[in-house]
């Protein structure tokens, strides 16, 4: 059985200032993309080398990371 593959929407992206103290002076962008309509990700990358093809990796890679949790069911009690 083929497993479907998920696909993702990249929501927004948006380039302001850094909020990180180290990137001062500096812009990134920040991207929201949606797995489903309850599962949404923010990624944060830096403007100096933001391309596509780093965004499209960069989501691939957060949602290898994230893939394992989505929909898992824990019993408690």
């Amino acid at each position: 059985m083929a497993t479907e593959k998920p696909k993702v929407t990249v929501i927004s992206t948006i380039e302001s200032p850094s909020n990180n103290p180290a990137r001062t002076g500096k812009n990134d962008y920040y991207i929201t993309y949606q797995i489903d309509p309850l599962h949404r990700y923010t990624l944060v990358l830096p403007a100096e080398t933001f391309t596509e093809a780093i965004l499209d990796l960069a989501v691939r890679q957060d949602y290898k990371k994230r893939q394992p949790f989505i929909n898992r069911e824990i019993t408690v009690g």
